[in-house]
């Protein structure tokens, strides 16, 4: 090895060590467990050098994240950090300032730091991203030890893409162009749907780059420090990584760094991931299997620690193979299922000296809910010894597989003898010690044997008689242990048994919020009859969707207004179907081109808009631009044409008609189309069949969609242009309205058409001296638009997930909806306009809440784009016609919204029917809702009484409640009327919890001294004082017959108190920073808590054990409730998510999403067949 190459070696070999140290702090800051930046600076004088450089980068970005950072910031860094002084350092440290400035949008002070260094005076003039032909730069992603990644835009292809520069430019050593080139020579030799892909490489000067894939979404890492990674999932995710490293395995390329961080995603962030949106990335540390060219020299430790295999550790690159990466991958793994990676230290060496000597915990230890074969899987990959792995990546994939599909795996659990090998391995002492001591206690045994032998054979005697005495006894006892041992086996069973169905749910969740309904069902059919609880019939119901082909390769649908009659429609032929897919008629003219349909209000007309060929349109003296079809009486037939003169002035014609609609009255036929670029619209008397009004030149690119309002006196229309226009129309006179730009949402007022030399016509907008033509140089084409029932909204949907609601008064935006990844392409309203459908080119529909824009629900809907949508049966189904061919119906009932309250809902419980609900909101007071229409009973309104509730407790006949005020005293108010029936006083400190039977003749209240006392329902006269507690109160639960409290605090303590004996039965050991609410179950015979920490605490008092702990949370857990029969826990949480869990099993069963804030309240009705939700968000999930 020459010197140069040394040198190179040694240099990355500090990089390594660089990288982790900035990796600590950054762990440290974000966690927020970060102490002064010179605590991480290392002794060693060549690291510290490249450190303090780093750690003062990874700070900057970290503490001034959106703010402006001048040139006193800058200085206090360089007077504590000497080593940042010098002149390349600060050159880049400078750079770094301005390009966070660009990115968050903040003023650079240039001058400022020219006058400060102005030694570098000529290098900060020149800052800027670099310049590559062919791309403009956009902002910087990010930067490693060697790369910078720069966001930008292709510009022959009008495409955003990723380029990433050599860090260290035109003075990189040769090893490192050498390193950089081959990354992007493995990229390039890679194609797989899961591995980035390269567009092309080259070099600019002295700069070396290459284009790649952009992935929108962050890493995994950033995905995994705000979410939770159900087990089922997580096998999904590696299995798809598996395959995608197997696949750069058989190219000849080990990746050697694989880790969450290295894991980019594609698409909006949701909390469930799917397998596509994954892109493995960063192979600058890959090599060619069997290449000899590794850069590497033995000693080196390449790659990131938590996630390396023990022999990538051993500094031996030729060991390090495609095994390595399978150990990555189980690393992966275990981080999805347990939060953190197998090792990690305080410090590298301490990481790696883990990695080396210890065994990962196995993951079922820190998550109960792990299926136990998904563990074995995991700790067959974190196998110290290469050869006891997976043989292949392809071999994990394929036993994920198996797991998945609930077949038996390949890998197997270790048993006693390999666990005794390891631990023998890990403490060589103890192993010395196994020799050493059989020989001495031969040697014993021998010396003793003589001088014994006589007094032996005396009690072998002795100890016959009593083996005959005790004989029935040991029969007796080995019955028992028998019939222990069968109780063991029987549990053990039983456990496994809800185990695998609970990974079944899972795997049904997931399909669910796919919209897999064959999928879905098979796997609900697979649930053992005996264990399907409230998750499998809520799962079930959302599988009640009905499908039938009713074509394929569909151009464009139309679904009627009662979703009774369908369209289905290709440039050939045109096909009518009722609501259950039942072909009713089929229209097909010859020598003509179908290009859009639409019903009429009532369903019995259908407007279609049709093209002729080029040759036929240019000799025809009219033209033919629509038919009506008239199907009232089940035989379809044309009853209306609709032709416009040929030598009419050409801005006004329309040559391809792209939309078509009919009044509500049936009176009107509306016309959008285009002639060369313009689009048009025009007005046709139905009756007459003449042209009554036209609208030339309403946008460029065509006039692509248009509506009626629901009085029939406004057309909405929207175009190619990104525009949509309102116009008013009252039956002669056809207004233009403003046209607005939906991405900016300005209105524009001012505006001309002109005819070019070409006798084209264009748009002109401005007066004067501020004319100008028509900006399209970038549209968002409008696909589909649609007012309100109310006619008071309209709704606009398009290109890259647009998805946006307007007044239709004044044109102003109201609010857009995000989640769609794909084009929306179809939207409807329900029929009072409180939700909202949309269809997109992926497939997927979403319902959601047009007051909050909330997303209710997402499925996929279809394997093709969606055409046309609308709300059917009472709204209680989403009809929708895909381009797959497939008319569809699915249930809307996800879950109920009960909305009408103006502040949190701090309270909401089922009354004894189930059939109506009583909620309270914080200050505003309680509504009274019927669960069968969904609509509210009536309402008390607590702003005319003189007090601020911060809790309210209703009893089970919901006839009065209990308000805590925040005072030392509560009221008892009835329900009818909010009057004050009593006071409960006698507190010396604030009241922090309180709580009542459900036939409300008890009352509990608890303070913040620790006091607890018990109270007559009936006249509110005080009946016991408990004893004080060394805590405050944080929540109370009593039992139904009120003899039992359980009270939770700040100690971390949960009791359970004996009301009749005044005195604590037992004490509860709570995880975390203690209890703030607490839940007895109707047998009292489960205990559940939970904490700020986001874990809650199971017990069953008839075990006396330490409980179970729950753990799938990211917040506070604000409510908690138990179900009828005690089966099921459901809880809610200040991360805006449902829980339901299995109380024999401590698994999570479900999780509900829908919330947009903290869930307050949660509660099982009284059958235990629903539950409801409430919170921060003013509605109430049914």
């Amino acid at each position: 090895m020459n010197d140069t190459t040394r040198s190179d070696s040694t240099n990355r070999e500090l990089d390594i060590e660089v990288d982790a140290i900035v990796a600590s702090y950054e762990s440290d800051f974000r966690s927020g467990k970060a102490g002064d930046l010179s605590a991480y600076l290392p002794e060693r004088v060549e690291v510290r050098q490249r450190a303090a450089a780093r750690l003062v980068e990874a700070d900057l970005e970290l503490r001034f994240s959106g703010k402006s950072i001048g040139v006193g910031e800058l200085d206090s860094y360089l007077s504590r950090f000497p080593e940042i002084q010098e002149k390349p350092v600060l050159v880049e440290l400078i750079g770094l300032i301005k390009a966070l400035a660009a990115a968050h949008q903040q003023p650079f002070p240039k001058a400022e730091f020219c006058r400060r260094f102005p030694e570098i005076r000529d290098e900060i003039e020149a800052f800027e991203a670099p310049v590559i032909p062919g791309f403009e730069m956009l902002g910087r992603l990010g930067r490693g030890a060697m790369g910078v990644v720069y966001k930008a835009r292709h510009i022959a292809l009008d495409r955003v893409i990723a380029v990433k520069t050599m860090r260290a430019g035109a003075d990189a050593t040769l090893e490192e162009v050498a390193r950089f080139q081959a990354e992007a020579k493995a990229v390039a030799a890679l194609s797989h749907p899961n591995i980035v892909q390269i567009y092309e490489s080259g070099t600019h000067g002295k700069l070396a780059w290459f284009a790649l894939e952009y992935c929108d979404g962050g890493t995994l890492a950033e995905f995994l420090r705000t979410h939770r990674v159900p087990p089922a999932q997580a096998a999904e995710l590696i299995e798809a990584l598996a395959r995608a490293v197997h696949a750069a395995h058989t190219r000849g390329i080990v990746h050697r760094d694989l880790k969450p961080g290295n894991i980019l995603l594609v698409g909006a962030r949701q909390s469930l991931l799917t397998t596509d949106q994954l892109k493995i990335a960063d192979f600058g540390l890959a090599k060619k299997i069997g290449s000899d060219s590794d850069q590497t020299r033995t000693g080196a430790v390449l790659g990131t620690p938590s996630y390396m295999a023990p022999e990538q550790a051993a500094g031996k690159p030729s060991a390090v193979g495609p095994l390595a990466d399978v150990y990555a991958l189980g690393a992966i793994l275990y981080e999805l299922l347990t939060g953190e990676p197998p090792f990690h230290g305080e410090t590298t060496l301490e990481t790696l000296d883990k990695l080396r000597s210890l065994d990962p915990v196995p993951p079922r230890r820190r998550n109960g809910r792990i299926p136990r074969d998904l563990e074995t899987i995991c700790l067959k990959c974190l196998e110290k010894a290469p050869g006891r792995r997976y043989g292949s990546a392809l071999e994990l994939a394929d036993d994920l597989r198996r797991m998945r599909e609930l077949r038996p795996i390949v890998a197997k659990p270790a048993g006693l003898g390999t666990r005794t090998v390891k631990w023998l391995r890990r403490h060589p002492a103890w192993a010395a010690v196994g020799v050493f001591l059989p020989v001495l206690a031969l040697a014993t045994g021998v010396a003793w044997l003589g001088f014994h032998l006589a007094g032996e054979q005396k009690k072998q005697t002795d100890s016959a008689k009593q083996v005959a005495r005790t004989k029935d006894e040991s029969l007796e006892t080995e019955k028992t242990k028998t019939d222990l041992e069968k109780q063991r086996v029987k549990e053990q069973k039983d456990l496994t048994r809800r185990e695998q169905y609970f990974r079944t749910i899972a795997q049904c969740d997931i399909e669910a919020q796919r919209g897999n309904r064959t999928r879905l069902l098979a796997l609900l059919n697979q649930c053992p009859k005996d264990l399907r609880g409230w998750e499998w019939f809520r799962l079930r119901a959302l599988a009640e969707s009905r499908a039938v082909t009713i074509g394929s390769s569909l151009h464009f649908a139309s679904i009627s207004a009662d979703a009774k009659a369908v369209l289905s429609g290709k440039r050939e032929s045109i096909s009518a179907f009722d609501a259950d897919g039942k072909a009713t008629a089929f229209i097909a003219e010859n020598g003509m081109e179908h290009t859009a349909a639409a019903f009429d209000r009532a369903g019995k007309k259908i407007a279609i808009g049709v093209a002729l060929p080029a040759r036929e349109r240019r000799q025809a003296p009219m033209h033919l631009l629509a038919l009506i079809y008239d199907n009232s009486s089940g035989a379809m037939h044309a009853n209306k044409a609709f032709l416009h003169r040929a030598d009419a002035p050409f801005h006004t014609q329309i040559e391809r008609v792209r939309a078509v609609a009919v009044s509500p009255d049936g009176r009107w036929l509306a016309v959008g189309g285009q002639y060369g670029n313009a689009g048009t619209l025009q007005i046709w008397d139905i009756r007459t069949e003449k042209l009554a009004a036209v609208l030339p030149v309403a946008h460029h690119f065509g006039l692509t969609a248009l509506a009626f309002s629901p009085d029939g006196e406004r057309i909405a229309t929207a175009g190619g242009d990104g525009f949509f226009r309102i116009c008013q129309w009252d039956g002669r006179d056809l207004q233009r309205g403003n046209r607005v730009d939906v991405k900016s949402g300005k209105s524009e007022d001012r505006e001309r058409i002109e005819i070019r030399p070409d006798k084209k016509p264009i748009l002109i907008t401005g007066r004067g001296d501020d004319a100008k033509l028509l900006s399209v140089s970038q549209p968002t084409p409008i696909q589909a638009i649609e007012f309100s029932p109310d006619g008071n909204a309209l709704l606009t949907s398009g290109q890259a997930g647009l998805l946006k609601l307007w007044n239709a008064s004044d044109g102003k935006l109201i609010r857009q909806f995000h989640g769609h990844v794909g084009d929306v392409t179809a939207a409807d309203f329900n029929s009072d306009g409180a939700k909202i459908a949309s269809g997109s080119s992926d497939g997927t529909i979403r319902l959601w809440d047009t007051a909050t824009g909330g997303s209710l629900s997402s499925f996929l809907a279809h394997s093709k784009s969606v055409l046309a949508l609308r709300f059917a049966a009472g709204d209680q189904e989403i009809a929708s016609v895909g381009e797959d061919g497939a008319l569809r119906n699915w249930r809307t009932a996800q879950s109920e919204q009960l909305a009408g309250h103006r502040g949190p809902v701090t309270s909401a419980v089922f009354r004894p029917d189930g059939d109506e609900i009583i909620s309270h909101s914080t200050p505003h007071g309680f509504k009274h809702w019927s669960t069968v229409t969904g609509k509210q009973i009536r309402s008390i309104n607590y702003e005319q009484v003189a007090y601020e509730a911060q809790a309210v407790r209703f009893d089970f006949p919901c006839s009065r409640f209990v308000v805590q005020d925040g005072t030392t005293r509560a009221t008892v108010r009835d329900a009818a009327n909010a009057k004050v029936l009593f006071v409960l006083e006698g507190h010396s400190s604030p009241i922090t919890a309180i709580v009542q039977t459900v036939s409300g003749d008890r009352i509990v209240t608890g303070d913040q001294s620790g006091i607890i006392k018990i109270w007559s329902g009936a006249d509110g006269q005080l009946l016991d004082t408990l004893e004080q507690l060394p805590t405050a109160i944080r929540a109370l639960a009593i039992s139904a017959d009120g003899k039992r409290i359980v009270s939770g605090g700040d100690d971390h303590a949960v009791r359970l108190w004996n009301c009749a004996e005044r005195k604590v039965e037992r004490v509860l050991t709570m995880p975390g920073v203690g209890a703030i609410c607490v839940a007895l179950s109707q047998d009292n015979q489960l205990v559940c808590a939970g904490g700020k920490d986001g874990k809650l605490k199971l017990w069953d008092l008839k075990r006396n054990d330490d409980g179970k702990l729950l753990e799938g949370h990211l917040g506070d857990i604000h409510a908690i409730a138990f179900s009828p029969d005690g089966s099921r826990l459901i809880s809610g949480s200040s991360d805006a998510k449902v829980k339901v869990w299995d109380t024999f099993t401590g698994l999570e069963a479900l999780t509900l999403h829908g919330h947009t804030g903290a869930v307050l309240t949660v509660a099982f009705s009284p059958d235990g067949k629903r539950a409801l939700s409430a919170g921060q968000d003013e509605v109430i999930r049914i």
